[in-house]
């Protein structure tokens, strides 16, 4: 079998998207560090420090969003 960018980027991304459809999206955060880590806007507050910083904007950590 040829695998294909499209094959593994759902092989991938598969685990994190079966955890948010249990756990609902803010569980699902709360719970996994990695996919926090790819969170750049939570309830209009922007979550991603270089994008802050590029932009001069304020910015929090995922974990402050998130209230954790």
């Amino acid at each position: 079998m040829k695998w294909t960018a499209t094959t593994t980027l759902c092989n991938v991304t598969l685990p994190y998207l079966l955890q948010m459809a249990n756990k609902g999206v803010e569980e699902a955060l709360v719970d996994n560090k990695y996919l926090r880590r790819g969170l750049t806007t939570y309830e209009g507050k922007l979550t991603l420090e270089e994008t802050g910083r590029k932009q001069n904007r304020p910015y929090v950590t995922p974990e402050e969003a998130l209230g954790i």
